[in-house]
């Protein structure tokens, strides 16, 4: 058994990778109206709306570690320069609980 299962932690990540790929293909539903997609798309584009209102909603230290972890991916240690290692797994376990809230996910 991984160790993070006790408290979920492992799968409120891969929840939130999950919705990060669906947040990637939002330059696909620019150009289009809602009434010419199909019931799928629609779902992504709904999903796509809650994403941003959640990002939105976030306190200044979780934003910054959803987004540079889940949403813009530059680079794999982007926090070494801001955060000792305990403190960010720390923090970024916070930021998902409260991305994850926001958006309405039951824990």
């Amino acid at each position: 058994m991984p160790r993070n299962s006790l408290d979920n932690s492992l799968e409120r990540f891969g929840e939130i990778v999950s919705l990060a790929k669906i947040y990637k293909t939002k330059n696909k539903y620019e150009d289009t109206t809602p009434e010419e997609l199909s019931c799928y798309k629609r779902n992504n584009l709904r999903k796509i709306f809650k994403i941003e209102r959640a990002r939105k909603c976030l306190a200044e230290p979780y934003k910054t570690i959803i987004d540079n972890t889940f949403f813009i991916n530059n680079d794999l240690y982007w926090w070494v320069d801001l955060y000792p290692k305990t403190t960010y797994y720390r923090l970024r376990g916070k930021a998902i609980r409260t991305f994850l809230e926001v958006y309405g996910y039951d824990l």
